[in-house]
């Protein structure tokens, strides 16, 4: 039986760990390691355990970021996934623009997931909680695997980044 624990707005998850490329095969084309496909599986289970959903999913379009997503989903409901060419090497303004362009097509009352990389989501998640929460949240830094829930603050306005750290779970 598992007890839901404050669903959160946001959810930001760094992909697994992957391997190093292989000879001649591009950055873009990393898979996951042994290592990487538990770690993500634990997540999966962690967030699962929570009762939280992942609502909207934008995923990077790279082959580690889309293997993390088909773990987590094999395990957690979601409304929708869609794959975002400027997760994988945008800059922070490229997944606020992301993260808004699915806040305005899902609205304010479904979750929103972001698959992507470092070190752009530990800097949305200094955008989102602030230097202080963050650096208390993230001490070793935004970890592969690592998924940040963090819920809207009652006083946040509707396109507002959400504010409360809720959890940080790591593999």
């Amino acid at each position: 039986m598992s007890s839901v624990i404050s669903q959160p707005a946001l959810f930001l998850v760094r992909h697994a760990r992957a391997g190093g490329p292989r000879a001649g095969e591009r950055d873009f084309d990393r898979t996951l390691d042994e290592m990487g496909r538990s770690d993500a599986a634990r997540m999966a289970e962690a967030v699962q355990k929570r009762g939280w959903t992942l609502g909207d999913i934008a995923c990077s379009t790279a082959r580690r970021c889309r293997q993390t997503a088909d773990i987590l989903l094999g395990a957690i409901p979601s409304a929708s996934i869609s794959f975002e060419e400027p997760l994988y090497d945008g800059a922070l303004e490229a997944y606020l623009a992301v993260l808004d362009d699915i806040r305005t097509r899902a609205g304010n009352s479904t979750p929103l997931t972001l698959i992507g990389h470092n070190p752009v989501l530990e800097h949305l998640a200094w955008e989102c909680l602030g230097s202080t929460a963050a650096t208390r949240a993230l001490p070793a830094g935004f970890l592969p695997g690592m998924v940040v829930a963090i819920a809207r603050r009652p006083e946040t306005a509707p396109g507002e980044l959400p504010g409360r750290l809720v959890e940080v779970l790591a593999p």
